[in-house]
């Protein structure tokens, strides 16, 4: 690999004031300020305040711990799908050729922070062939980064080959100037000292002060991009930025906006150069920039992912051969869409993710509450203004949390939540009520270039759902008796459950005609995916010095008993039995378990058999009974989910004959007891006393553990009281299994 050259990681290495933690007090704080960028529930991403290259990112667990193997198999699952996610977003961001990834564990390995582990992540370029090596300062020769990374020039013996062989990465001339004077202000610039400076040739000296300007030289001007040729007025606007903010700011700003790809916009609206910083209309018209409707703004962000073969929802699992394929059609088509399922079946997050098919940023009229494009406005007052003022109207760039709405449909919500009302102030203030300008817009205008979502809609009155279908069909409001032409660009996108939607009445035929497209969603069809959503929805709780460790089979339990329950006839099934029935009793096992390992002092929390009644609470107020009197009781119907769902995990892995020495041992007079306080090592004694019972706990893998292996054998002994081999006395949380 070729040497990265970064001079202004000098201002890092040669700092040894203690720092503390820069992951830990990211956390905390201004997010902008501690270039903190995104977090998940056990992970943080960071831009590197001293980069090795645009982009540069640090990906880190949330815990405070130098370890990788101490990390919990959650904690590790959440810190992989992050890196993932972050090389992916880099990609499509910046479109480098490669990346370096890279984790130094240890003082001794080059870890800057060595007490708290983490990923970089440095995307890299080709070198291009016209472009040349920035000259290195002498005194940073042999200087290594933080993390062990050289940020110095090459051994004099590979130097004179290399001088002209270019330089590697996106590093532009433009941004060496700007880190120059940053590297000057800390005595390691990439120009060296005023003493070196002055040592040097004139002829050189002036060489390197006019490469820096991009004025003439003998060997002709490199520009910005380090190709030979005039800089452009767009570069040197840009490496006056960098001199006023610095490149770290610089890079922030252009990663918030998800812009920069090598003195390029691809990302927002137009491929152009310096768009995102133009602050007025004339700004933008001489950037080249062009607003695009929000449904060809989607389209083309969607048909750009498939081609680079990327998931358009990450995180829903599931829908890749249902309900994806009809959400990529009506992206592709401009559609309303209505999803049509019952709860729990990601209707919500799914019209959320939309928003990521939106641009990272848009110009809008600054200060308008509609989101006004800067070259057509649609309200009287940006109107004016833009008559008024031209080419200077300042405009101001928004990303996708502001062209995003969302409404949960009750009776109460009015006209003016979702389209406007008359504001009384302004009226006060003199204008006439019939004037447009005297109208507060409601939430739906306000999402104008965007996406507005409305979540229940046949609770809307039906008053409410015709201004809904006028604003949607006629493109007009209609206030206090006058109307306003307001011709909206925006998509309206709703949930509902398939029965109150089908339902005459609930929803007037005419707003359900305006829906183009109406999407089915259903429950996970199978185990694997019940479970992988489980997993991934369960939060990442700091549990100390205990590790969390959860056998296949408990966790299949789990699943199958909310698959239990959505075939259950004992079970209203038009309401549903959302997925979080699932992810709650693992919660609550999880928890349970935990209490047992902090009473026993175990540094394993291993759920088992004995764990499963907590999830009775969990169940019981998720599920709605298609009948409830004195002879029928939902804790009675939960424990006949739960067997159910044991018996048939257990039948996929262990069959009876195979445990035969067990049946005869118990029919020859012995017992056993079992307990959710009981400690691990209690159950080896069984486990050695009992003829076949640890050929049976080997049948379902090899367990190493004590706790995993008390597990195991409750699991075993569950399976045969179930197949009526044994029989089970409860007296509290003991059970007793005897022949």
């Amino acid at each position: 690999m070729q040497v990265l050259w970064a001079p202004w990681r000098m201002a890092y290495v040669a700092d040894k004031a203690a720092r503390g933690c820069i992951f830990c007090i990211a956390l905390e704080g201004d997010r902008r300020e501690r270039l903190l960028l995104g977090t998940t529930a056990a992970s943080l991403v960071i831009l590197n305040r001293f980069p090795y290259q645009n982009g540069h990112l640090m990906v880190a667990p949330r815990r405070h711990t130098a370890s990788l193997t101490a990390l919990p198999e959650a904690e590790h699952r959440d810190l992989a799908e992050t890196l993932r996610r972050s090389i992916d977003t880099v990609a499509a961001t910046f479109h480098p050729d490669g990346f370096n990834l890279g984790m130094n564990l240890g003082a001794a390995a080059g870890a800057g922070v060595v007490d708290h582990l983490h990923w970089h992540i440095v995307p890299r370029w080709a070198a291009p062939r016209a472009t040349r090596r920035p000259r290195r300062p002498p005194e940073a020769a042999g200087a290594r980064g933080s993390c062990g990374l050289v940020a110095a020039a090459p051994p004099a013996r590979r130097r004179a080959r290399r001088a002209h062989a270019g330089r590697n990465g996106v590093l532009q001339r433009r941004e060496t100037a700007a880190l120059a004077r940053l590297g000057e202000s800390c005595g390691s610039g990439c120009s060296g000292t005023s003493e070196e400076r002055g040592a040097r040739p004139a002829a050189r000296e002036h060489r390197t002060r006019a490469r820096k300007e991009g004025r003439p030289t003998p060997r002709g001007v490199e520009r910005a991009d380090g190709v030979r040729g005039h800089r452009s007025s767009a570069a040197r606007g840009s490496a006056a930025r960098e001199q006023r903010t610095g490149p770290r700011d610089f890079w922030l700003f252009l990663l918030e906006r998800g812009a920069y790809n090598r003195r390029t916009t691809r990302g927002m609206g137009a491929v152009v150069q310096g768009s995102e910083t133009a602050r007025t209309l004339g700004e933008l018209k001489a950037s080249g920039y062009r607003v695009v409707p929000v449904r060809e703004e989607m389209r083309r962000n969607l048909l750009a992912r498939l081609g680079r073969k990327e998931r358009i929802l990450p995180g829903i699992i599931g829908y890749d051969d249902t309900v994806i394929p009809d959400i990529e059609n009506a992206v592709l088509a401009g559609h309303h869409m209505v999803f049509l399922g019952e709860r729990g079946q990601a209707k919500s997050r799914i019209i959320r993710g939309l928003t990521s098919l939106l641009d990272p940023a848009v110009p809008a009229v600054e200060g308008c509450p509609i989101n006004d494009s800067p070259f057509d406005p649609i309200c009287r007052t940006c109107r004016r203004r833009l008559t008024l003022e031209g080419d200077t109207l300042p405009i101001a760039w928004i990303g996708p949390d502001d062209r995003y709405g969302e409404k949960l449909a009750t009776p109460d919500v009015s006209m003016a939540d979702l389209i406007g009302e008359i504001d009384p102030v302004k009226v006060a203030e003199g204008r006439y009520l019939a004037d447009e300008e005297t109208i507060h817009y409601g939430l739906v205008p306000r999402t104008n270039r965007g996406l507005f979502a409305i979540n229940e809609l046949p609770d809307l009155t039906e008053k409410v759902q015709v201004g809904l279908f006028n604003l949607m069909e006629e493109k007009d409001v209609q206030i206090k008796g006058y109307k306003i032409r307001l011709p909206l660009d925006i998509i309206i996108v709703a949930s509902a459950n398939p029965e109150d939607y089908t339902s005459r009445g609930r929803i007037i035929t005419p707003l359900k005609d305006r829906f183009d497209v109406q999407i089915r969603t259903h429950y996970p069809h199978t185990l694997d995916d019940e479970i992988t959503i489980m997993e991934q929805e369960t939060p990442v709780l700091d549990r100390g010095v205990r590790e969390v460790r959860v056998p296949f089979f408990i966790k299949e339990i789990v699943a199958q008993i909310t698959f239990e329950a959505r075939g259950s006839n004992e079970i209203n099934q038009a309401s549903g039995v959302s997925v979080r029935v699932t992810i709650n009793n693992y919660e609550s096992l999880l928890s349970n378990a935990e209490k047992r390992a902090v009473r026993t002092t175990e540094r394993e929390i291993v759920p088992r058999i004995t764990d499963l009644p907590s999830v009775l609470a969990s169940t019981a107020g998720k599920i709605e009974l298609e009948y409830v009197g004195e002879d029928k009781k939902d804790g009675d119907l939960i424990d006949r989910l739960i067997n159910r769902a044991i018996l048939k995990v257990w039948d996929k892995y262990l069959k009876v004959e195979a445990l035969k020495k067990v049946t005869d041992h118990f029919e020859a007079g012995w017992g056993v007891e079992v307990s959710d306080e009981m400690p691990s090592h209690e159950y080896l004694e069984g486990i050695r006393h009992i003829p076949g019972l640890r050929e049976g706990v080997g049948l379902l893998g090899a367990f190493e553990t004590p706790a995993l292996m008390a597990t195991a054998t409750e699991f075993v002994l569950e399976g045969l009281h179930l197949h009526q081999k044994l029989n089970k006395d409860r007296s509290g949380g003991r059970y007793a299994y005897r022949a």
